[in-house]
């Protein structure tokens, strides 16, 4: 242990320094040229760490983050343009499901009003998928559905009204499922949220896309949810 000026204890204090206005560090001697070190910075009166001996944080300044994963039930988002059906519960022996069904031979849309968190990394983004269930009884042979998401926000002062950003698609292709099965689409690409911001009401539009060749299984669809995969910081 090299210690660059004076040190000494005094009781249960642990003192390192001359009481001159210089750095005094701590370095962790691992064999590296560039040592991690611990070090208080006179001129900012600051604690700060390196790991690499050369690039300096204050000490509570590195902000982790977490993955949040969303769960938006089907009953909660508003009718679009061109609605799916109203909210109905399907059953099956033990299992009981709220879903809207998304019609086959067209594109029918959702609204969701949802408040960005006020902890949400807004420059990571926002990632989407659709949670589902067979509910006809014809089941897809080899087909495929696919759903598309954007949005914009509304701060304070804002119309609720605005421009949808770019449409992202989340999708399953070339499934083979009976009546009842539950399955999600793959996660989708960030989803384009024109002005997304901390604090504000995201309103998203999602919708059955069936113009889109992924989506060729021709049947009704049950979505009993949407899963947004976003990231927190851990200051909250």
């Amino acid at each position: 242990m090299i210690l660059r000026n004076l040190f000494g204890t005094l009781k249960n204090t642990f003192r390192i320094g001359d009481g001159l206005d210089t750095h005094k560090v701590i370095e962790a001697n691992n064999g590296d040229e560039n040592r991690p070190a611990l070090r208080y910075n006179y001129a900012t009166s600051k604690w700060q760490f390196t790991n690499n001996g050369a690039d300096w944080s204050d000490m509570g300044s590195g902000e982790s983050s977490f993955y949040e994963y969303v769960f938006i039930p089907i009953e909660w988002p508003e009718d679009g343009a061109s609605a799916p059906d109203a909210a109905e519960k399907i059953t099956h022996t033990n299992g009981k499901v709220s879903v809207r069904k998304f019609a086959g031979d067209s594109s029918q849309d959702v609204l969701i009003p949802w408040r960005v968190p006020d902890d949400m990394v807004v420059a990571d983004g926002l990632f989407f998928q659709v949670l589902s269930v067979i509910t006809e009884a014809t089941g897809p042979t080899n087909e495929g559905v696919s759903f598309k998401l954007s949005g914009y926000c509304s701060g304070d002062g804002d119309d609720i009204t605005g421009t949808f950003g770019d449409e992202i698609e989340s999708k399953k292709t070339a499934m083979t499922y009976a009546q009842y099965v539950t399955f999600d689409t793959v996660l989708s690409g960030k989803v384009t949220v024109t002005d997304l911001a901390q604090g504000e009401l995201a309103m998203l539009k999602l919708y059955r896309d069936h113009d889109d060749a992924d989506d060729d299984y021709e049947q009704k669809l049950g979505v009993y949810g949407i899963l947004l995969k976003i990231k927190r910081t851990m200051a909250g």
